[in-house]
């Protein structure tokens, strides 16, 4: 367990993409934020390698409500592999 992740989608190039860094480091803090709509809540943006625009991580698989690749609204998360 040495690093920590964010994780994020990227709409343009449809992939998922993370940001790591050491887990004795401070995280990487927020290039801006974003007020949703629906909650009011400010949503955090984060700037990823190779991402041209800042994006809000995902906070768990279980905050997903619908697949970015599929637009499926009913998937189900099967662990293939875990590796720190």
């Amino acid at each position: 367990m040495k690093y920590d992740q964010y994780t994020a989608f990227d709409p343009v190039s449809k992939k998922f993409v993370y940001l790591t860094w050491q887990r004795d480091a401070k995280p990487p803090e927020p290039v801006s934020k974003i007020r949703d709509k629906t909650t009011g809540e400010m949503i955090p943006l984060y700037k990823f390698p190779d991402v041209k625009k800042p994006l809000p991580i995902i906070p768990s698989l279980k905050a997903m409500k619908i697949c970015p690749i599929t637009g499926d609204k009913n998937f189900k998360s099967k662990v293939v592999m875990l590796y720190d």
